[in-house]
This record gives C-alpha cells, sequence and structure tokens, in this order.
C-alpha cells in the first residue's frame, strides 16, 4: 500500500500538484480501489499527505528558525512558518498590533516578533507540528527538544462522534487532515504533562 501511495504521490510531486489540493477520494474511486472502505481511504489520506508534503523548502524553514534564528520575524513570516493565513497570524499578535498603531501610527503594520517570541508561540499553540520539526531537524531535534517529544506512528480506530467534536474543536488550518487535527488534539490534551 505504502508503495502504491508513493508512486502516486511522485506523480503528483512529477506534475506538479500541490498537495493541499488533492483529494485521494476522487484520486482513487474509479479506479482499482473503487468501493474501497473510507476507513482505507483515510489511511491513504494520512500516507499520500506526508509522502506528498517532503516539502524541503518548508523543512528548511523550521530548521533555521529552530538552529539558525534571526532576530525577529515578521507576521508574514510566521504566517508562511507555522502555514496558516496571514490575518491568522496577525490576530495572534493583535494586542501587540494595535498598541504600535496607537504609540506609532505611521508605520502600520510594521511589527517584528522576536525569535523567542515566535518560537514559544510555534510549539505551545502547535503550530509547529511536532512530526515537521523532528523532520526538519533530523539528528539534531534533541537540540531543541527532549527525545519524549519524538513522534510515533499510531493508526486507531474512533467512533465518528469523537473525529467530529475533535475536529470541530481545532482552530487548525482548513487544509489539516482528519489525523492532524486529532494529533493537535491530543498534542492539546496533554500539553500540561510536558512542557518543553
Amino acid at each position: 500500500m505504502r508503495s502504491r501511495a508513493g508512486r502516486v504521490g511522485q506523480k503528483m510531486r512529477h506534475d506538479g500538484t500541490d498537495p493541499r489540493l488533492y483529494n485521494s477520494r476522487s484520486m482513487l474511486v474509479g479506479r482499482s480501489f473503487a468501493g474501497i472502505h473510507g476507513t482505507f481511504i483515510d489511511l491513504v489520506d494520512a500516507i499520500l499527505r506526508d509522502l506528498l508534503e517532503r516539502d524541503d523548502d518548508y523543512l528548511a524553514s523550521i530548521r533555521r528558525l529552530l538552529l539558525e534564528p534571526q532576530e525577529s520575524y515578521s507576521i508574514a513570516e510566521l504566517a508562511a512558518l507555522w502555514r496558516i493565513p496571514w490575518d491568522d497570524a496577525r490576530d495572534v499578535y493583535h494586542d501587540e498590533l494595535l498598541r504600535r498603531a496607537q504609540t506609532h501610527p505611521e508605520e502600520g503594520d510594521c511589527v517584528r516578533v522576536e525569535w523567542a517570541e515566535a518560537v514559544g508561540v510555534g510549539l505551545e499553540f502547535h503550530l509547529l507540528r511536532p512530526y515537521d520539526v523532528e523532520r526538519a531537524l533530523g539528528s539534531e531535534f534533541s537540540c531543541v527538544r527532549p527525545e519524549s517529544w519524538r513522534t510515533v506512528p499510531v493508526l486507531i480506530r474512533l467512533p465518528r462522534y469523537i473525529v467530529e467534536a475533535l475536529c470541530r474543536g481545532c482552530d487548525g488550518p482548513a487544509t489539516q487532515t482528519v489525523a492532524e487535527h486529532v494529533e493537535r488534539s491530543m498534542l492539546e490534551l496533554f500539553e500540561g504533562e510536558h512542557r518543553r
């Protein structure tokens, strides 16, 4: 299964398909996978997403943030790094932007966020997925996070009402898969257990 998903992923990367726009249900239905049970297709979604999102530039930007930091970052840089819309990143710093506009009206939205604050917010609010951090840092992961933060792939089966409740309560990007929504919910549930 993983090798077939890998071939599909390679073809999509070769064709320049944006991984955030794919829909495995439409790709698989009508092919040799016609009539597949929904859980299997959800698994394919998760595998394809991981295979397609081998985004070297994105992982390199996480690596630079954590190992070769700038002094500060613009709201636009953080939005790209956290993979959220600019407006959402701006909302994170709403109070600072408001104060800045009151004290320096001529500067507009030129707020720069210091490195420590950007990293803290990204990790604390799970705007940087632990899996992406792990992939970006590779063998240098333990320089940034304890080994207990390394990820472990888990395939679980949950009743649909639980998944829907977890996804409804998540405020992550609309492009997140169900697995990413559940992952984020689990991180939020246990965030007090193990601090940075």
